[in-house]
């Protein structure tokens, strides 16, 4: 799900349009109106963190497209804002023996080694 998704539905559920978003929460119209004209690829911070806030999201579940459910902020909750398929993997490992755990972290290793020697071949 796209930022500009979540941010439709949002407005939908919350029954708002982008005037009364603009509205309740100061960010200016014109703003809002260009995340969905010119992209919001450039969002400042400020502007997201104010977005996410007034509607009590993490910053984290709207930041990234591969997350689809939208995580509500709950100031109590000090850990990590994770996926469901995160929280699996998570899980396993910490059941996993000594060697499966060695394994595991190897094929992340070299996952990344892979990915340097692609970005450095891209660069080169």
């Amino acid at each position: 799900m796209t930022f500009l998704e979540k941010l439709d539905y949002l407005l939908y559920i919350n029954k708002i349009n982008k005037h009364k978003l603009s509205e309740l929460s100061d960010i200016p119209y014109t703003t809002i109106l260009n995340f969905y004209k010119q992209s919001y690829d450039n969002i400042k911070l400020s502007t997201f963190k104010k977005l996410c806030d007034f509607f009590g999201v993490t910053m984290d579940s709207m930041a990234r497209d591969e997350v689809t459910e939208i995580e509500y902020y709950n100031p109590k909750k000090k850990d990590l804002h994770i996926t469901k398929d995160e929280e699996i993997l998570i899980k396993c490992y910490r059941v996993a023996d000594d060697l499966d755990k060695t394994l595991a972290l190897r094929a992340v290793n070299a996952d990344q080694a892979a990915e340097a020697k692609k970005e450095n071949k891209s660069v080169g």
